[in-house]
């Protein structure tokens, strides 16, 4: 079956490229044939200003055309590895799909069996190019594809939607002929849309194994510490917090993340993104982890590191706890406030992997047997 994948755009976030990676390899596994949507924000909207200088603002307002502008010039300099990784394992992919037309039109070009919309926060309207794109607002109600969602991630339990946007939406989802969620929240949420069958499901990087990940980090570089601190609100108390904790663990700490934050359409060697294979391969060489991100402790989940996962609210917090509830690792998420001993103290008590192996291979079948099933017309 010819399946399209709706994801959020491919930037430089590791989880977001790894979890279209994962999703795409286990339809691939299961004899199907996905194509990643690259449906992509547009930067010439009005609203994209902000990305250009002052003298092209300028332009704007006196009505003169300004230069085109795409993601992928204004990331070159920060993105060749993540760039290159994407080239070399998600494939097939679509050319960047800047509008719901030309997001339509491809589709239609590729004469889709079923579309497949997850995972990685794909409902929060504040990440999505365009909410209803993500709902397949862009097919025809008379288009006869299935319409799946797999482990489709709102993001957080907070309501975030507007009238317009949940009215448009509840409509849109009526038509899917399955859903399944990321979080346990996201089943109240797709109530509050009127869809009340919807079911939790695996993120899709937790359909793969270690040794699937393992061969995307070959030929990476050894890891140049033991505590991986992937920490992505990289502020001064997060930093001394790192150096206090690796005084008291003994474990010297290293980061797989650009040396200083990029500026626009700067280049230099110290804002280049390092590649997904690098990050994978800090988890292997880890003996712990501190991160703030939740494929951050997905992957110190999969490769088995007593981790710490610090409190993130502005990113969403009810993402933590529900993965963490789906393994009874809870205590491990500690507040963004919590002192080095705290974090130190955590990082040594002992985790029960094997009970932790049981839950993934039960809710693994469940995920599994969700899109088996789905794509069954």
């Amino acid at each position: 079956m010819k399946i399209g994948i709706l994801t959020q755009p491919l930037h430089n976030n590791y989880g977001g490229i790894l979890q279209a990676f994962a999703l795409q390899t286990t339809l691939q596994r299961l004899g199907h044939e996905p194509w990643i949507l690259q449906r992509e924000f547009n930067y010439n909207e009005l609203r994209f200003w902000w990305h250009y200088n002052a003298g092209n603002v300028a332009r704007a307002l006196l009505g003169k055309p300004l230069p085109p502008f795409t993601w992928e010039k204004y990331k070159h300099p920060e993105s060749p590895f993540t760039h290159a990784f994407i080239n070399e394992h998600i494939n097939p992919r679509t050319p960047y799909l800047l509008t719901t037309r030309s997001l339509r039109e491809e589709c239609s070009r590729l004469a889709l069996d079923a579309y497949v919309v997850g995972s990685d926060q794909v409902w929060r309207p504040m990440y999505s190019p365009r909410i209803e794109d993500y709902f397949l607002g862009f097919l025809a109600p008379d288009n006869d594809a299935l319409r799946i969602a797999y482990s489709a991630s709102f993001g957080t339990d907070d309501w975030e939607y507007s009238p317009g946007q949940a009215a448009r939406c509840a409509a849109l989802l009526q038509r899917f002929s399955a859903v399944s969620v990321r979080e346990r929240g996201g089943i109240s949420l797709c109530c509050r849309l009127g869809r009340k069958d919807a079911i939790q499901t695996l993120d899709p990087t937790l359909l793969l194994s270690p040794a699937d990940y393992e061969a995307l980090a070959a030929g990476a570089a050894p890891s140049p510490g033991r505590l991986f601190c992937y920490v992505l609100d990289r502020s001064a108390s997060k930093k001394e917090l790192i150096r206090n904790t690796s005084a008291q663990t003994g474990l010297p700490a290293f980061e797989v993340m650009p040396a200083i934050a990029a500026e626009r359409r700067k280049k230099s060697p110290d804002i280049v993104y390092p590649s997904p294979a690098q990050w994978l391969r800090a988890f292997m060489d880890a003996e712990a982890v501190i991160t703030d991100s939740f494929h951050g402790t997905v992957f110190s989940i999969l490769f088995h590191r007593p981790f710490v996962a610090l409190g993130n609210t502005a990113r969403g917090q009810a993402r933590f706890t529900s993965l963490l509830a789906l393994f009874g690792l809870e205590h491990r998420l500690l507040p963004a406030t919590a002192s080095a001993q705290q974090i130190s103290t955590t990082l040594r008590e002992p985790v029960d992997w094997d009970s932790t192996d049981r839950r993934l291979n039960q809710m693994r079948e469940v995920s599994i047997q969700f899109l088996t099933k789905s794509l069954k017309r």
